[in-house]
């Protein structure tokens, strides 16, 4: 009986409804170790069994309301046999030990957590579990203890879980992609960023450079001229640059660990990558944080070369790549430039990156671009009203120059650190060329960078 109720699944030959006592059993029984899912599935089946299966939403006005009335009365009772079974796991706890004991423990918290948001319940219960599920964490399952960690954060002291969060992060390793993975270092660099970025350091000199992208971008900028001599080796070696996943790495580090000590050589596999055909929009994003970061000369020189000379839609990949990764003030004269480049697209997130980032003295901006549109399009405005949206290089001019109004307008409508007056909105809704334009004007329609 135990294996089969490590399945979601009832057998097809037995009837739904002959599974309630046997999985009511289990819930009892101090030897089953007892899916998390089998409190919902006994609340499930015997809802089925009172009030059989709710039909589909009704299409007619006059039937809703008993569908309304008939969906509240059948939540009601699912609440009632949810808790039914949650009695019974939670009763069964001081007889079971070891996995069998830990995982009750866990499920017993986590149903009440749950049923907290809608149905409150004593403070001190839920207190009680939280700690019960802490003096087990050790006999739970990495996703348990993390998903335990995650919800206890909003009501727990961090520095009580910060030694289930570094064993998480232990445990998972840092090249891992996934969630499961990555979360553990987010919270850990949350809650003791020292400690975090010394541990991914280590990580990352252990590894030769194979730790995950998105657990080096967790670590608070610094110089560490420890780096510099494998860093140099990974720079100088050709296949590196043709790694797709291990350049990304190497470039995040240099974005986030290198000294300035390694300016020359990161210059050189910038300028490397501008020259070539493609976008590493990316690694180039990461470089050139760096050489923001170290306050270098060029730095400014070659961001707006990316921006102004390429014919594809790399300039804005980068935009919403440094948008992501690195924000500095020091962006702005270069990309409010940019809203005059001869490339479309990478106008285009030129303006959302100064609605998301520009300060209001960068207002006159935006509205000279989009002055400068209306008055080119005036006399087509009915092209540009059918122009579908495609935010990809090689669409035709109509196409990029309604993407173009609308994403101004954004930017001009929804800016983050500026509020446009009454008369303003007025201005802007007047002087659309089309339908989209204006329902950004009216608020219903943002455009994210």
């Amino acid at each position: 009986m135990v294996g089969s109720l490590h399945s979601a699944r009832v057998l097809p030959t037995r009837s739904h409804h002959s599974c309630i006592p046997e999985l009511e059993a289990a819930l009892s029984d101090p030897s089953t170790n007892v899916p998390s899912t089998i409190p919902q599935l006994l609340a499930d089946l015997h809802t089925r069994k009172d009030l059989g299966v709710l039909p589909p939403y009704p299409t007619d006005d006059a039937s809703k309301p008993e569908w309304n009335a008939k969906a509240k009365r059948r939540s009601d009772l699912h609440e009632k046999y949810f808790e039914q079974a949650n009695a019974l796991l939670v009763a069964s706890i001081p007889k079971r030990s070891g996995p069998q004991r830990s995982t009750a423990i866990y499920q017993a918290w986590y149903d009440a957590e749950v049923s907290y948001r809608t149905k409150p319940l004593s403070p001190d219960i839920l207190s009680e579990l939280r700690f019960n599920v802490l003096a087990a964490e050790n006999q739970l399952t990495h996703a348990q203890r993390l998903q335990f960690v995650v919800m206890a954060r909003q009501t727990m002291p961090h520095q009580l879980l910060l030694p289930i969060i570094r064993s998480l992060a232990s445990d998972s390793g840092t090249a891992g992609a996934s969630f499961d993975g990555i979360e553990p270092y987010k919270l850990w660099c949350e809650d003791a960023p020292e400690g975090c970025r010394s541990a991914i350091l280590a990580d990352i000199q252990r590894s030769q450079f194979r730790t995950n992208k998105n657990v080096i971008l967790l670590m608070e900028e610094g110089e560490h001229t420890e780096l510099d001599s494998p860093l140099k080796e990974q720079l100088s070696d050709p296949k590196v640059r043709q790694d797709w996943a291990q350049s990304q790495r190497v470039a995040a580090v240099i974005l986030r660990a290198a000294s300035r000590n390694l300016a020359v050589p990161v210059k050189a596999w910038l300028i490397e990558l501008t020259g070539k055909p493609g976008c590493a929009a990316d690694v180039e994003a990461d470089l050139l944080g760096y050489l923001f970061r170290i306050g270098d000369p060029t730095a400014g020189k070659l961001l707006s070369s990316e921006l102004w000379d390429r014919k594809d839609d790399c300039g804005g990949q980068v935009l919403r790549s440094l948008h992501a990764v690195r924000y500095s003030d020091e962006l702005l004269p270069v990309i409010s430039k940019a809203l005059n480049s001869p490339n479309p697209i990478t106008v285009t997130q030129a303006a959302l990156f100064l609605g998301e980032h520009g300060w209001p003295s960068c207002q006159d901006l935006p509205w000279q671009r989009l002055e400068s549109l209306w008055t080119a399009w005036h006399d087509r405005a009915s092209e540009l009203q059918v122009a579908p949206m495609n935010f990809s290089a090689g669409t035709n001019p109509v196409q990029q120059a309604a993407q173009l109004e609308q994403a101004v307008a954004s930017a001009l409508a929804h800016a983050k650190n500026w509020k446009l007056s009454t008369a303003e909105i007025d201005r802007l809704r007047s002087g659309c060329l089309t339908d989209a334009c204006r329902e950004v004007a009216d608020g219903h329609r943002i455009l994210n960078l």
